[in-house]
């Protein structure tokens, strides 16, 4: 699904979206007021991109919330959601869960000027990322790329609190992080409270700050200033659910295909809730319901 720039008022909801040939869902901003809620991304290139093309434009406005995306990387990369200029964004209750490739980011603040006209920019002016929960993701959880010494960049009131960050899977080809800013400048900019993370990364390399230094998490909770961070296996009670493994409890063959079979069959007057983004979010939040004590953290389950 591809938004172009100039439009607004826009409420994306209870879709199910999958094997794109690139984006799940694109903005191509300015794109204003907008809501992107409930909807099911599976097997994608990437789930969300919202970006500017000029420096002077800005996404503003949006909501993110209550999404899920599994098995992202069907092509040589493998992300969530991206963005380069947006202000007043929420992004909650979301779940972005094992991404069948090594690739990008869960969450990606970036700055690659091959998207881009004019040079390199970045705004984040109230940016809200709370109560997620990223697990089994084949790259860094949360990523603020490189900044170039030509960049404009805006930080203001950006906030990454109340998410569950686990089960980075152990590396495959290069080094990944539940947390990576590449620029030190940038961390003074971001306030992070209460996230609960893990990591089958060596401790001491769950985090990183610039080009070189690995953090363990007491180092991250030190320099990123956030004493409340924890370090917490939340014992989901079956974090691997997919379309596939929701197929087979409804009677079909355990594949992705089969479940998208049937739901295209959907229809006026063949209409079965079973097929439902609303469905697979209720089978698929249940498998993500913590045994351990996480606080309020991570997506809930209603």
């Amino acid at each position: 699904m591809y938004l172009s720039h100039g439009d607004s008022g826009f409420i994306i909801r209870n879709n199910i979206t999958a094997r794109s040939s690139s984006f799940g869902l694109k903005f191509r901003g300015p794109v204003v007021d907008s809501l992107i809620q409930d909807n099911i991304f599976t097997a994608n290139h990437t789930m969300c991109q919202i970006h500017c093309k000029e420096e002077s434009e800005e996404n503003s406005n949006i909501e993110f919330t209550g999404n899920i995306a599994t098995q992202s990387g069907h092509t040589d990369r493998s992300g969530g959601l991206r963005t380069n200029s947006t202000r007043h964004l929420l992004v909650s209750n979301n779940i972005l869960a094992n991404n069948t490739l090594d690739g990008s980011p869960a969450f990606q603040f970036y700055y690659e000027n091959s998207f881009f006209s004019n040079g390199d920019f970045f705004h984040g002016d109230d940016v809200v990322i709370q109560n997620n929960t990223v697990y089994g993701w084949r790259g860094h959880y949360v990523y603020f790329g490189d900044t170039p010494d030509d960049a404009i960049v805006d930080y203001n009131d950006v906030v990454i609190a109340n998410n569950l960050f686990q089960g980075l899977p152990e590396r495959e080809a290069g080094p990944r992080f539940l947390v990576a800013h590449m620029d030190p400048i940038e961390l003074d900019r971001i306030d992070y409270f209460e996230n609960r993370y893990d990591s089958n990364e060596p401790a001491n390399e769950w985090f990183r700050i610039e080009a070189a230094p690995y953090l363990s998490l007491s180092e991250w909770q030190v320099q990123a200033d956030e004493p409340d961070a924890q370090g917490i296996d939340a014992q989901f009670v079956d974090p691997d659910r997919t379309l596939a493994t929701y197929n087979q409890t409804l009677g079909g063959a355990p594949t992705l295909e089969a479940f998208l079979a049937e739901a295209r069959l959907q229809s006026k007057s063949n209409w079965r809730p079973e097929y439902t983004a609303q469905s697979i979010a209720e089978y698929i939040r249940a498998g993500f319901m913590p045994q351990a004590d996480v606080g309020n953290a991570g997506a809930v389950s209603e």
